[in-house]
């Protein structure tokens, strides 16, 4: 992408994309992430269709809620914004792209749930390459703008959204009888609500925590030292969450089944391979980027962006903290504790700005790396803690 991309128009997708995943993760991601927790009890219980239909159910809620904030927001920047069509552009994609990543991460964790990683992992392969193909074959038809980029993403997901739920055996949405009255289990839409309910405003200091710090720059330093962090950042934080990815949701739902059944040797087994395998991935990863952190910056990375390498080694080492906490965290929301993950993820949101503002005014770019290890190690500490409560609660 930044062979194509100015580092304006990169610092201006960014910061919209960060703006959208606040929304999702607002509004979609805590029943999505209900739905992985429950899956268990329902496959038991011959319920998942009704556990589908729940989460969509709260989906559709959400989506409601959602459009006039979206809907007032945009009608107030179509009158600031100089360029109409090229707005218009921008904000429908944006939309767009809103439910196109809810649906995709709700399907990603029934996939997940349901132990289909194959589908799982194709798909989401796929649709990285999609939405990047999509990107570039727009911005060499319309020009290098934001308005481009977006439509290119939503242009490539959609698509392969399509090919995926019409794909026979894809494992994508299979269609079901709506639920009786006699299989309904009454309480399952207030269980999903109450666990949900708090991750609600923990996606908001978790979206601080991992995206703020651009808003900062963005305020001090403008839109294109925004691009410039945000590729770095980027080309570095996505081998960990690859790895930590591949590790989570091979072991999670096995784990999750352990903590369901009672079955407490399997719980500490499998949750000691899902802990030692991502620290061991962690600092493997750690140790690569930084040994080779200029070859990485030479050939990912476009000369206009060459500034972003000396980011690299301070934002490895905060991501290998991050993805540990995680693994942390799968206990709190194995045993329902979703207010400790809150107070673990509200620590680093904290921390975050208490680091961050006075490392970015003092040093710029490489002051909001530095701080980057700070606040994800906080993170880390408090998650392990939080953890440890949640055992000892559990008895």
């Amino acid at each position: 992408m930044t062979q194509y991309v100015r580092p304006d128009v990169f610092g201006t997708v960014s910061l919209l994309l960060g703006t959208a995943t606040l929304l999702t993760a607002t509004f979609c991601a805590p029943f999505i992430e209900a739905a992985l927790r429950f899956y268990p009890d329902a496959a038991r219980d011959g319920q998942v269709p009704l556990l589908r239909e729940v989460t969509n159910s709260f989906l559709i809620r959400s989506a409601k809620a959602l459009s006039p904030v979206v809907g007032a927001a945009g009608l107030l920047l179509f009158f600031l914004y100089r360029e109409k069509t090229a707005f218009l552009m921008a904000m429908a994609s944006l939309c767009g792209l809103l439910v196109v990543d809810a649906v995709k991460a709700k399907e990603r964790n029934f996939l997940n749930a349901g132990r289909r990683q194959k589908a799982m992992a194709v798909w989401l392969a796929t649709d990285t390459w999609a939405r990047f193909l999509g990107a570039i074959i727009m911005v060499l038809v319309f020009g290098s703008s934001t308005g481009s980029v977006l439509s290119g993403y939503l242009a490539g997901s959609l698509l392969l959204l399509a090919f995926f739920y019409f794909r026979k055996g894809s494992g994508l949405a299979r269609a079901v009888a709506p639920s009786t009255m006699e299989e309904k289990k009454a309480n399952l839409p207030d269980e999903i609500r109450r666990y949900a309910i708090p991750i609600i405003p923990m996606a908001i200091v978790g979206w601080i925590a991992s995206l703020g710090d651009r808003y900062i720059i963005s305020a001090l330093s403008g839109l294109e030292q925004v691009g410039i962090y945000s590729a770095s950042y980027g080309l570095v934080s996505r081998p960990f969450l690859m790895a930590g990815g591949v590790i989570e949701q091979t072991l999670r739902p096995l784990y999750f089944e352990a903590v369901s059944a009672g079955d407490k040797a399997r719980e500490k087994k499998t949750f000691f391979a899902l802990l030692s395998a991502t620290v061991l991935a962690s600092l493997c990863l750690v140790a690569v980027i930084t040994l080779m952190r200029r070859e990485i910056a030479g050939l990912l990375l476009e000369r206009r962006y060459s500034a972003g390498a000396d980011l690299i080694p301070w934002i490895a080492l905060g991501y290998a903290f991050l993805v540990v906490s995680y693994v942390f965290e799968k206990i709190c929301y194995a045993y329902k504790k979703t207010k400790s993950v809150f107070f673990a993820q509200s620590a680093g949101a904290a921390a975050s700005l208490g680091a961050g503002i006075p490392m970015i005014c003092h040093y710029g770019l490489l002051g909001a790396s530095m701080a980057v290890p700070v606040y994800f190690g906080i993170q880390l500490a408090v998650s392990a803690v939080m953890a440890r409560q949640a055992l000892k609660g559990a008895g």
